[in-house]
């Protein structure tokens, strides 16, 4: 077990809590507290989730994303909102306890593996996988183990026990062979393995347990690995890539990495993108050495109580972790450290802190839930788009696939219905951008083969991956209304109108120009925004823009804005957005100036000032001015005024409305709250 972000793990202190989580699994395994009401959490459950991501990425097998929990006590025995969420969640199991080193050979050469058996049973049942944790560990081993000569034996003797055993009907899916080796500073832990083979021992205990089970993936599991930067690289997370990569180059099987990622909240959320960009990069270099990348043992802990901002920056971290882990081919499973807040391990060993799971102490679904729910719920969606024309009697037809999800699509299967009588020719040469392409009555069906990364079986993630077809055909040049489905989703589309951006607004800003702002599009796919002005193309704007700021503009003008929003490919085109219009306040005549003094008087939250208008030429003026100010005026005296946002325009009364040569406004001045 556990910590993170500079943070050291209190070893001795994860000793005890680990038993007092042991000697409380036995006791609510004897006397299972009553079940409390609790409401299911709405959607569809994170397995479903991840089975319909699995189908969407891929069209040959895909493995479901593993979405996994740390199983405490019998599981029978368990609260029933427990085992309410753990059968309905969830397709991957961890023993949290039972299948340590201790619990499983109490004594030399006596095995014990009732309680271990329970939970692989309870997976097995279930529809789950199993991932069993741990084989060698230097915490939570029996102390027999500590007056043996010879280590080495010991050490192997227990995995191929252990091995033997749930290499039948109670396969484990997944083992941790070896757990925490290094220090922070990423030298070798002095543990009762190392001091007695040396860094070897790590070796030893991979290559015996490749002898006993090589059907199980076999990884190394530690906290404190899973994020490293490029300008400073974490020493713990560099020795384990370093001792990985030594024992693949050695020969020895190792088939991936386990990140515990018990996480410090408040540290994470400091830290923002950086800690997602360390993440990624880090999933990267492990996934280029071939391993498989599994979260082990996530939670997300913050100073108790949560408030709610607390639950949202909570909710933000599970959802990218998901969100970068369906990103990365190599990340194969997510496993929270338990279900509920109410047995986390958090509270024993750091007082004060806790709320760090999914659910909270009444089985409740937390906001971290409904970001797990929705990160997996995003990684399935496409979109359509189709273009077709016809020539000396051919149709000639374009389809792109667009990718909305994170995911890499590496196979895949598209169909659509025709009507009219159209047909596609499906003569090798006649089409491009698909491994086969047929049409059985009005159904047209096309698709990719999985590759290596190469070739049309690919449609790249991250929400702009796109596929092109070319075919042939003849017939009508209508554009099929659909449905389009790729690997069974409906694809939005063909060609559906893209949401405009709404609530356009404009506001003038001095004497030439006009501030505008607008509420993005709700579309996925928006690409940028075209801006028109009375009718004419003026500026094109990113897909995050809000704002623009219209210059050189004429005053006593009224101008007309509306804005619309163009997708991916810039073929599709939004209705239009409101239209804002903008009246520029007339400029002040060459050789005027208007000066407002600082403030005459000023309490906090309102203050009062002068304005003074000045004939700066040698013929008398007929003025009118513009100016900005700070807050909204409610009075100003001796002229006729407006105000718009900060700008205000004013113009003078019958008696002062004319300055001579040199003459400056008489007395005008205003009051504003800000």
């Amino acid at each position: 077990m556990k910590a993170y972000i500079n943070t050291k793990k209190l070893r001795g202190v994860l000793v005890v809590a680990a038993v007092l989580g042991l000697l409380l699994s036995v006791l609510l395994a004897i006397s299972p507290a009553a079940a409390k009401p609790h409401a299911a959490p709405s959607g569809k459950r994170l397995k479903v989730l991840s089975t319909e991501w699995a189908s969407f990425v891929s069209s040959n097998a895909p493995e479901p994303l593993l979405i996994g929990y740390a199983s405490r006590g019998d599981p029978n025995g368990q609260d029933q909102g427990w085992k309410d969420i753990a059968t309905s969640e969830f397709n991957f199991l961890t023993a949290e306890n039972d299948m340590k080193m201790d619990q499983l050979q109490p004594s030399k050469g006596n095995f014990s593996f009732t309680a271990g058996d329970k939970h692989v049973d309870y997976a097995k049942a279930n529809g789950m996988k199993v991932h069993g944790h741990v084989l060698v560990w230097d915490e939570q081993y029996p102390n027999w183990m500590n007056s043996e000569s010879n280590k080495r034996q010991a050490m192997e003797d227990h995995i191929a026990g252990v091995l033997n055993h749930y290499k039948g009907n109670r396969h484990v899916d997944v083992w941790d062979v070896v757990n925490e080796v290094f220090e922070e500073d990423g030298t070798y832990l002095k543990t009762i393995w190392y001091n007695a083979m040396g860094k070897d021992f790590v070796k030893y205990a991979f290559q015996k347990a490749a002898s006993i089970d090589s059907t199980a993936k076999l990884i190394y599991n530690d906290y404190n690995i899973a994020f490293n930067s490029l300008m400073t690289p974490n020493p713990k997370s560099e020795a384990t890539f370093n001792m990985i990569r030594d024992l693949k180059n050695d020969g020895v099987k190792i088939d991936g990495v386990g990140f515990q990622m018990h996480l410090i909240g408040p540290d994470v959320a400091a830290r923002g993108q950086a800690a997602i960009d360390d993440f990624r990069i880090n999933m990267d270099r492990f996934a280029n050495l071939g391993l498989e990348i599994y979260i082990t043992e996530l939670d997300v802990r913050f100073p108790m109580p949560l408030d709610n901002n607390e639950r949202a920056q909570q909710a933000e971290i599970y959802g990218w972790i998901v969100r970068e882990c369906l990103a990365q081919p190599a990340c194969k499973g997510i496993q929270t450290w338990g279900i509920t807040d109410k047995y986390s391990w958090v509270p024993n060993v750091f007082p004060g802190e806790g709320g760090a799971l999914p659910f909270d102490d009444n089985y409740q679904p937390k906001p971290a839930y409904y970001a797990m729910q929705s990160a997996l719920k995003d990684a399935v969606g496409c979109r359509m788009y189709y273009r077709t024309y016809s020539w000396n009697n051919v149709t000639y037809s374009r389809a792109y696939i667009r990718n909305l999800s994170v995911t890499t699509i590496n196979g895949w299967t598209l169909t659509w219905d025709y009507a009219n009588g159209q047909t596609v020719n499906t003569a090798a040469g006649t089409y491009e951008g698909a491994d086969s392409l047929s049409q059985s009555g009005t159904k047209v069906t096309a698709s990719g083969q999985p590759s290596d990364y190469t070739g049309n079986g690919l449609i790249y993630g991250g929400g702009t991956g796109e596929r092109e077809l070319r075919f042939q055909g003849s017939g009508s040049t209508a554009i099929p209304t659909g449905p389009f489905t790729l690997n069974g989703v409906q694809c939005t589309g063909p060609n559906v109108p893209l949401g405009p951006p709404t609530n356009l607004a404009g506001t003038p800003q001095g004497g030439n120009s006009a501030a505008l702002t607008w509420t993005l599009s709700t579309d996925d796919d928006v690409d940028q925004y075209f801006l028109y002005r009375n009718n004419s193309y003026i500026a094109t704007l990113g897909r995050a823009v809000t704002s623009f700021t219209d210059k050189s503009l004429a005053p006593n003008v009224s101008y007309e804005y509306v804005l619309y929003a163009w997708d991916q490919r810039h073929q599709i085109r939004s209705a239009p957005s409101n239209k804002a219009t903008v009246m520029i306040n007339p400029a002040p005549p060459p050789g005027v100036s208007v000066t407002v003094s600082p403030p005459v008087s000023d309490w906090g939250s309102g203050y009062c000032s002068n304005v003074t208008v000045k004939n700066n030429t040698g013929a008398p003026v007929d003025w009118a001015v513009t100016f900005t100010v700070d807050g909204t005026i409610y009075t100003l005296w001796n002229a006729i005024w407006s105000q718009s946002g900060n700008t205000v325009a004013a113009e003078g009364v019958g008696w002062n409305n004319i300055l001579q040569p040199g003459e400056s406004s008489h007395s005008i001045g205003f009051c504003a709250n800000r």
